[in-house]
């Protein structure tokens, strides 16, 4: 037998392991919201993303037509500059 003194178990009351138990199960449910709110964040992030890289497709569409265009003015009007407001283009 060991040299140190021996406890006796203590038993909770019925409102003790009550307020344990209840304790427990917010904790759980807010671990359980938070793991509902990291997976919906991803969920967004992946939509967001989808659509950042779509209208990035659009961007870099519309600047090559957009060079395109200028560049059959370029041919036939010469270099110069366009007031897109007036039409009116300057020659160098």
């Amino acid at each position: 037998m060991s040299t140190e003194e021996k406890k006796d178990t203590m038993i909770l009351t019925d409102f003790e392991m009550e307020t344990v138990n209840s304790i427990r199960t917010r904790a759980q449910q807010i671990f359980y919201q938070l793991g509902q709110i990291s997976v919906e964040r991803r969920a967004r992030m992946a939509e967001l993303d989808d659509m950042e890289g779509s209208i990035l497709e659009q961007y870099t569409s519309i600047m090559e037509e957009e060079s395109k265009f200028f560049e059959k003015l370029r041919e036939k009007y010469g270099d110069g500059t366009l007031n897109p407001n007036t039409g009116e283009f300057i020659p160098k």
